[in-house]
């Protein structure tokens, strides 16, 4: 019986990841199949009616020619413009991901120096400090894990509540989830169920 939830787990968990996928490339295996059922359809229809075809321009072997060249040369532009639009796109966002890191790190610098000026104890700025650290290291990781952009995750997380947690690696459905928080066992279980059953986590 353990055998079997295990494969059925595994079979899931594959299920889910590769879900993401298919949403991606729905669209273009539904072009795809289009011009492949036309492209079928006209060679039938080519193989039916040949003679009725013969007088027609469809037997012009230079048209043939020219409309082939047109089009693989369409099709061509188009594959290199869409790659070089993803391309450029994919590096913007990783800029902007980058400098958003940045203004967190100096974000939380700054505040830390501010904590100088503080009239409370010494304990208390000390106890601050390591909160406000850790508050902005956990921001840091809901905000990768939120721009990642799959939603399953806690769905997961869920349905994984009877099985040992030390099996279950969130990874498998959202690698932000997994990213290294600074001594995140400092907060309550309760502080951080709240968080991660919130429906917008970063704010």
């Amino acid at each position: 019986q353990k055998v079997q939830d295990v494969t059925g787990y595994n079979l899931f968990t594959t299920w889910r990841r590769w879900r993401g996928s298919a949403r991606i490339f729905g669209k273009a295996f539904a072009v795809a199949m289009a011009s492949c059922c036309m492209t079928v359809s006209l060679k039938v229809l080519d193989l039916a009616f040949s003679t009725v075809l013969d007088d027609t321009i469809l037997s012009d072997k230079d048209f043939l020619d020219d409309s082939f060249k047109a089009v693989t040369g369409v099709a061509g532009f188009l594959v290199v413009f869409r790659s070089s639009q993803a391309y450029s796109r994919f590096w913007s966002g990783s800029l902007i991901v980058r400098s958003m890191v940045g203004s967190w790190h100096d974000a939380t610098s700054c505040c830390l120096a501010f904590c100088r000026y503080s009239t409370a104890t010494e304990r208390e700025t000390r106890e601050f400090q390591h909160v406000f650290v850790r508050l902005m290291s956990l921001l840091n990781a809901m905000i990768l894990g939120d721009l990642e952009g799959l939603e399953n995750a806690v769905e997961m997380m869920q349905v994984n509540t009877s099985r040992d947690t030390k099996d279950f690696n969130s990874a498998d459905y959202a690698r932000g989830l997994d990213f290294a928080v600074l001594d995140i066992s400092a907060f309550s279980a309760g502080d951080l169920e709240t968080v991660y059953a919130a429906s917008n986590k970063v704010e």
